[in-house]
């Protein structure tokens, strides 16, 4: 009769690719959203003349609100996987949780890195 209900039973819950790809990138995407926002913004700021400390005060807000969204994320990485469809029970679940948490580290540094060159260079000169 075992043998019937293991057979019988529900099959491993499959993620869907989409979620798990976005699960695993998810600190490169933040970063290069950041990237790519600070450096547009950067030059937006330029062309319409504001000033190199207003600019520099927009780039460094916009870096502390991508620093929190990656640290909320590292807080709460399983709630963002079961957001995602990962679910506990899943093969090599905490593999896909390392790569994740070691993604959002590395995008904390980035961002960091990226916020700091473009607040401290000097703008529009």
């Amino acid at each position: 009769m075992s043998d019937l209900r293991h057979w019988a039973k529900e099959p491993d819950p499959r993620p869907s690719p989409t979620g798990t790809l976005a699960y695993l990138a998810a600190g490169v995407l933040i970063w290069g959203a950041h990237f790519m926002g600070a450096y547009a913004l950067h030059t937006l700021m330029c062309r319409l003349a504001f000033s190199q400390e207003a600019t520099r005060w927009i780039i460094l807000i916009e870096t502390a609100l991508s620093l929190l969204l990656i640290g909320l994320l590292l807080l709460r990485l399983d709630q963002l996987a079961r957001f995602l469809g990962l679910s506990p029970q899943m093969e090599r679940r905490a593999t896909y949780d390392s790569v994740a948490r070691i993604g959002l580290i590395l995008a904390l540094i980035a961002v960091a890195w990226t916020g700091t060159a473009t607040a401290l260079l000097s703008t529009c000169s």
